[in-house]
């Protein structure tokens, strides 16, 4: 099951490829690295004990501008690590996300330019650990391969540069229906990326 989720995955991700190489072709198209700080939390869980974990994520990016429109389409492939902490201890979970981004920019004099953003993202755990007390314990099994989620944010881009925060909220359960937990992956981020 894990295994066709997997291919179901990246058959998306080739159909996105494939919308976005026409697009390419006909647009300005700009592509960089991305990194920033999580601060990650469970939402629509039974526990109330828990606390942010605090993490990393970078990446890649392709934006693709719409002519004379202030839309832009932006996939990225992103590391992202979230969880959540407890009194004793930290749930390590680590993903790889593909966000695809709807970018709305405000014309504005002068090289700050405003931006707001919503969308989809898929993600797969490549991690899922429990630490705490010197012990780590690989809870993989109790933990859903696959998550499907939404992003949405703001920022400005400042020349080459952006700058911007990000909430993203998963819309599927974290844990394995056989594992008795249940919590959907909640992360704000601070983001900077750099476009070449």
């Amino acid at each position: 099951m894990n295994f066709l989720k997997t291919i179901s995955g990246v058959m998306i991700m080739g159909a996105l490829l494939l919308v976005a190489a026409p697009v390419k072709a006909q647009t300005p198209l700009k592509v960089g690295i991305t990194g920033g700080l999580n601060i990650a939390n469970m939402n629509d869980t039974d526990a109330d004990d828990l606390e942010n974990r605090f993490g990393f994520r970078g990446g890649v990016f392709a934006t693709f501008k719409m002519p004379a429109s202030p839309m832009a389409i932006q996939p990225e492939l992103v590391y992202t690590q979230k969880g959540f902490e407890v009194d004793n201890g930290t749930a390590k979970l680590d993903y790889i996300e593909i966000p695809v981004l709807a970018k709305f920019g405000f014309f504005t004099p002068g090289p700050v330019k405003p931006e707001v953003f919503f969308g989809p993202y898929m993600a797969f755990n490549m991690n899922a650990e429990a630490a705490g007390d010197n012990i780590t314990i690989n809870v993989e099994d109790a933990v859903n391969k696959t998550e499907f989620g939404v992003t949405v944010g703001a920022g400005v881009d400042i020349g080459r540069f952006n700058v911007g925060g990000r909430y993203s909220a998963g819309l599927t359960n974290v844990f394995d229906d056989d594992s008795g937990s249940d919590g959907k992956n909640g992360v704000f981020s601070i983001v900077t990326s750099v476009a070449f």
